[in-house]
């Protein structure tokens, strides 16, 4: 059985990637970046992985890389907010037909199933909490608007038969040391108060500080993937949120973190209070979160 991550040189991906290799699957790693320049697979052995150096844009460069392979796991993406805000057509460009590309070489190339990253980020802002799959959406900038029609897309393949897909709706995802460490980019407010915590700075609230996050640990999150690869109850592109099913201001994580705090203005464009609904998850995937956030952050604090 072989697995493809797109993006398997990002956080999540690289993280996933490592999970089934310690499972002992057979992968294969696909990102427009060569694996050694990836700071996320320091120090591990990434010599016998097998490896596709391309851009997800590349339709025939993708036909490629999807030879022999069971089971795609997408996550290459334009991901931050902020960038898709400053260049949406990008964000267009890699998010929407980028996976169109992806899609269309999983079929040509009969792959069982494609799991795809989506983000929470398509909700907005609620006015009701928890978030439920079956909410309206409420789409508040070009990241969250591509990451839909990538579901969107999905669906489209899956309702046809063409490829079992399933879109996994991924809350805030947390665990990176490495960030913490300031090898790489944080993934989340964790991580960046972490940091700061460790360079002696003040941890910087955003707002008033009373804004939630529902915050998952990356280990869970590719648990998650796994079991949507291989659950018998979906393939029809269903939709399915991914979170811890709590969530906790930045000041309850910066009260816990301990030290200085100073104030930031609020970002725009985004949901004031997150929370997922994951009893899909539990019933679908037969999955839950197992990591304690502030557990993380106990064993992280120095």
């Amino acid at each position: 059985m072989r697995f493809a991550i797109t993006g398997g040189c990002g956080f999540i991906g690289s993280q996933l990637s490592i999970h089934l290799l310690e499972l002992d699957y057979d992968i294969r790693v696909i990102d427009k970046i060569a694996i050694g320049s990836s700071p996320y697979w320091s120090g591990f052995d990434y010599s016998k992985i097998d490896y596709c150096e391309v851009d997800i844009c590349s339709p025939g460069d993708m036909d490629e890389c999807f030879k022999d392979v069971d089971y795609v796991f997408h996550l290459a993406s334009y991901a931050r907010i902020k960038d898709c805000l400053a260049n949406p057509n990008l964000a267009r460009k890699i998010n929407v037909g980028g996976t169109l590309n992806v899609l269309l070489a999983a079929e040509k190339n009969k792959v069982k199933r494609l799991v795809y990253t989506s983000s929470s980020s398509a909700y907005g802002d609620q006015d009701n909490l928890p978030w439920k799959e079956d909410m309206p959406i409420k789409l508040l900038n070009p990241y969250a608007s591509t990451k839909y029609a990538g579901e969107i897309l999905c669906q489209l393949f899956g309702e046809a038969n063409r490829l079992e897909t399933v879109s996994l709706r991924l809350f805030n995802v947390y665990g990176s040391v490495s960030a913490i460490e300031g090898k790489v980019d944080c993934p989340s407010v964790v991580e960046i108060l972490l940091k700061q915590k460790r360079n002696d700075q003040a941890l910087t609230i955003i707002g008033d500080g009373k804004q939630k996050r529902d915050l998952v640990n990356v280990k869970d999150v590719a648990k998650a993937f796994v079991a949507a690869s291989t659950s018998k109850l979906v393939g029809k592109g269903e939709v399915i949120n991914i979170g811890s099913g709590s969530n906790y201001s930045v000041s309850e994580i910066a009260n816990w973190i301990g030290g200085e705090t100073t104030k930031l203005d609020n970002r725009y464009a985004e949901a004031y209070e997150t929370l997922a609904d994951i009893s899909k998850a539990k019933e679908l995937l037969n999955w839950q979160p197992e990591h304690n956030l502030k557990d993380w952050i106990e064993s992280n604090k120095k």
